[in-house]
C-alpha cells in the first residue's frame, strides 16, 4: 500500500483470485500497530522497539484483517454511478468493489472519487443547493457530541489508540488549555506514510501528537495546510471545493476561534448530496 500510495488492497482466499474475502486497509493496521503496543507493555524501550519491529515485518495479512470487519460491498460491473452512491451511503464504507461476470475485481470506486465526480459537475447543481450552509446539514444539526480530539501535548501513539478504540479514521490535534483551537490532523493514512521508515514503530512514541503532525507535513508532498477547517456559515460548495482541492477525507468544523466543534466527512457530503 505504501509503495503505490494506496488505502486499501482487495484480499483473496486464494492464489488465483477467485474468492474475494474482503479488504485490508489502514485501519486494519492501525488497529495491529495498537495490538502490538499493547503487547510490549512493560517492555524496556529499546527492547519494545526493536520486538514490535519483528512483529511488523511479520505480520501476515489474515492477522491484519479486523475481525469485527463486515464482509466487502460489491456490485457487477455496469452498475449506475447512483447505485454505487447508494451502497456507500447505505452500508457506511469508504469503497465498493467492482466485479466481472466470474468474480474477478475491475475496479475500486472509493467515496473521493465519487466527491470528485461531483466536484467536476458541480455546475449542474441547482444553486440553492451549492448555497446551502453547513449549519443546515443533518449531520450537523443531528450530532449531539463534539469530535473525538488529542491534545498537541499527547504522544503520537496515543493518538492512534483513540483512533482505533473509537473507530474513526481521524482526530483533530488541539490545544485543550485554548478551549480545543484546532492545530493539525493525525490520521490512519499517516501509518501508510511511515510504515517502512526505520524510526517506525518508534516514531509513535517519541514525537508529540503536535510535533508528529509537523513531520508527516514536512514529508508528504501536499500543499494543504496541517487542518483543513471550515465554519458554519461556509456552504455544500466550500465544503466540496476543499475536499476536492486538498485531497482529504473530512473537514474540521470550527467555530470563530478555530475550536473544533464538529467534522464533515466524505461520508456526510455523499449523504447530504443523495438524502437531503
Amino acid at each position: 500500500m505504501p509503495s503505490h500510495n494506496l488505502m486499501s488492497l482487495p484480499v483473496y482466499k486464494d492464489k488465483e483470485q477467485t474468492t474475494l474475502v474482503g479488504c485490508v486497509d489502514m485501519i486494519d493496521m492501525v488497529a495491529m500497530v495498537i495490538k502490538m503496543h499493547d503487547g510490549t507493555k512493560g517492555f524496556p524501550s529499546a527492547l519494545r522497539y526493536a520486538q514490535e519491529m519483528q512483529e511488523w515485518k511479520e505480520l501476515i495479512v489474515q492477522q491484519a484483517m479486523h475481525q469485527k470487519k463486515q464482509k466487502a460491498v460489491t456490485m457487477e460491473e455496469g452498475g449506475t454511478f447512483a447505485s454505487v452512491v447508494r451502497l456507500l451511503i447505505d452500508n457506511h464504507v469508504h469503497r465498493v468493489l467492482v466485479q466481472n461476470s466470474d468474480g474477478g475485481l475491475v475496479d475500486i470506486i472509493t467515496q473521493s472519487d465519487v466527491v470528485n465526480a461531483l466536484h467536476e459537475n458541480l455546475n449542474r447543481v441547482d444553486l440553492a443547493y451549492l448555497n446551502r450552509k453547513i449549519s443546515q446539514f443533518a449531520c450537523i444539526e443531528e450530532c449531539d457530541h463534539a469530535p473525538f480530539v488529542v491534545d498537541k501535548n499527547a504522544m503520537a501513539i496515543e493518538a492512534f489508540h483513540i483512533i482505533n478504540d473509537h473507530n474513526v479514521s481521524a482526530l483533530p490535534v488541539v490545544d485543550k488549555e485554548d478551549g480545543n483551537k484546532l492545530l493539525g490532523t493525525i490520521s490512519v493514512r499517516d501509518i501508510r506514510t511511515l510504515s517502512n521508515d526505520g524510526d517506525f514503530p518508534k516514531v509513535l512514541y517519541v514525537h508529540t501528537a503536535e510535533a508528529f503532525c509537523a513531520k508527516l507535513h514536512a514529508r508528504v508532498d501536499t500543499k494543504a495546510p496541517l487542518a483543513a477547517s471550515l465554519q458554519l456559515h461556509n456552504t455544500f460548495r466550500d465544503a466540496v471545493e476543499l475536499l476536492h482541492k486538498y485531497k482529504i477525507h473530512r473537514v474540521w468544523i470550527c467555530d470563530k476561534e478555530f475550536k473544533v466543534i464538529h467534522v464533515l466527512s466524505l461520508y456526510n457530503i455523499l449523504t447530504e448530496a443523495v438524502d437531503r
